[in-house]
């Protein structure tokens, strides 16, 4: 069994989105926002902007395949417009199957969903700089014993890049786990075929496609996804229900490998109904595979606080896998 020990901050996890938003704003900004570390369009804080707009995803039939769509994926806002002066991100374009693909009422694939959504955007330096006011937060606080080796280089976001060459990037999941030696492909190959492994294999359907996401380093860079992890949920109804650990070797003393594990909901989220991505449950399932049989493993609990309106399943609650 894992040796555990539960390292929490003197305010605990309890702590929520709004609480921490209200402390990272001064009393002076008018343009403090719901978002944590972010603003509005007109703010001086160098923060990524909460933009409201249209989100609209586009499917396309890929030539050449009878089970792949191209999904093209843009948002426009009138507050990116003010900031940027432009009022459309584009997203890289991706490939989905069938099954990730909405139907219609008449049971066929749709090829537009237009839905009204709320993102925080900015540039690699405003995301960078958001990052670290939430660290600071963090470090703000009094701490009740010693906390995981986890310090400000870590990312604490992945983000969807813009599909021209620009550095506008997206928001994404919180992350959510790290580990001390471990790197990604010996993470994955010890979930897969590891002692307590095999269960953590894909869903037949979605196991081919893997969609890329982003962090930023210390050094002004950005690195894509290096592996990713699932582990498919049976269900009768929706066959692409799995858990997912998106992994990302750093460059960090004391920290090998960082990761955004969360439940994959019915396709996706795109249909209404099924949007929570569950990402405390999918930590703790994580938690789960490293205290079955990992006797060198210890796993600890760390309050970060990078929580997120779009992912309210998050608590701000990290794992930290270390050594004994």
């Amino acid at each position: 069994m894992v040796k555990r020990r539960k390292v929490l901050t003197a305010i605990g996890a309890s702590v929520t989105a709004t609480t921490v938003t209200a402390a990272l704003a001064t009393a002076t900004d008018e343009d403090s926002t719901t978002a944590i570390a972010a603003a509005g369009a007109t703010n001086e804080r160098k923060l990524p902007v909460e933009a409201t707009g249209e989100m609209t995803y586009r499917f396309e039939p890929k030539p050449d395949s009878d089970d792949k769509y191209l999904r093209k994926q843009s948002f426009r806002s009138e507050d990116l417009k003010e900031r940027y002066g432009d009022p459309l991100f584009e997203y890289e374009p991706a490939i989905v199957p069938e099954s990730r693909v909405p139907e219609g009422e008449d049971n066929e694939k749709i090829s537009k969903k237009v839905v009204t959504q709320t993102q925080v955007i900015g540039t690699v330096e405003e995301n960078m700089n958001a990052e670290n006011e939430i660290w600071q937060q963090r470090k703000e606080r009094p701490q009740i014993q010693d906390i995981p080796n986890l310090d400000s280089n870590v990312p604490v976001y992945h983000y969807q890049n813009a599909s021209d060459a620009s550095d506008m990037q997206n928001r994404g999941a919180p992350l959510n786990v790290a580990w001390e030696t471990e790197d990604s492909q010996t993470i994955k190959n010890d979930m897969e075929n590891g002692r307590g492994g095999g269960k953590w294999l894909p869903s037949p359907q979605t196991a081919p496609f893997r969609d890329p996401r982003y962090v930023n380093l210390p050094d002004g860079g950005t690195k894509s996804t290096d592996k990713h992890v699932m582990r498919f949920i049976p269900n009768l109804i929706c066959t692409t229900r799995q858990y997912h650990i998106r992994l990302y070797d750093v460059p960090f003393e004391g920290v090998a490998a960082i990761g955004q594990a969360h439940r994959d909901p019915c396709d996706h989220g795109l249909l209404p109904g099924d949007t929570d991505y569950q990402i405390d449950k999918a930590r703790e399932a994580v938690d789960g595979f490293w205290a079955d049989g990992h006797d060198e493993i210890n796993a600890e609990t760390t309050y970060v606080g990078n929580t997120s309106e779009e992912y309210s399943s998050h608590g701000g609650t990290w794992a930290f896998y270390d050594s004994t």
